[in-house]
């Protein structure tokens, strides 16, 4: 034990010359520093969120999500973890490109009207999801929230078309400019 504490003791006695004199300069420094990154907000890759993007635009994405839908309260009556899965996977291969382009904060610049469409969609997906996963929602339950999507879905629809948005956005829109 004594060889040990020894052995620390000429550890840190070697390594005292090493600390620098004034921390507080330096950590403050580092604080700023820090700071400064945390304050300045990047702006997402484009090309990145594009080419990682679903085929088709975002009328295509809101289609597929529709047609997923379609199945889904009949299936939870049979398969409630079959239901689950194609809601989840409706959310993450179709909403998610809707909601990194026309969400807050979208990468598109979305207009408030689009974007809060785009964010109610979302939330009535996961309350869908939500159900799906507990036992006690009973079929009428679970058609509602279906149809509390869909509502949502058309208020993605007119507020993109009030918008201006071509179907095809954002690949055509943002990769020509216009």
């Amino acid at each position: 034990m004594r060889r040990m504490w020894l052995a620390v003791m000429l550890v840190s006695v070697g390594c005292a010359d090493e600390i620098p004199e004034d921390v507080s300069a330096h950590m403050e420094a580092a604080r700023t520093a820090n700071q400064a990154v945390a304050d300045s907000v990047a702006a997402p890759d484009i090309a990145a969120l594009i080419a990682g993007a679903p085929a088709g635009g975002h009328a295509d994405w809101v289609r597929d999500i529709r047609t997923g839908l379609d199945t889904v309260a009949a299936s939870a009556g049979v398969d409630r973890g079959e239901a689950l899965y194609t809601v989840q996977e409706l959310y993450s291969r179709r909403y998610d490109p809707l909601r990194q382009f026309y969400g807050t904060d979208g990468a598109a610049g979305p207009g408030q009207q689009l974007a809060q469409a785009v964010e109610r969609a979302g939330m009535q997906l996961r309350e869908l999801m939500r159900h799906l996963a507990g036992d006690a929602s009973d079929g009428d339950v679970i058609e509602a929230n279906v149809r509390a999507v869909q509502d949502a879905l058309d208020q993605i629809e007119s507020a993109s078309q009030a918008a201006g948005l071509p179907p095809t956005a954002p690949r055509d829109v943002i990769t020509t400019g216009s």
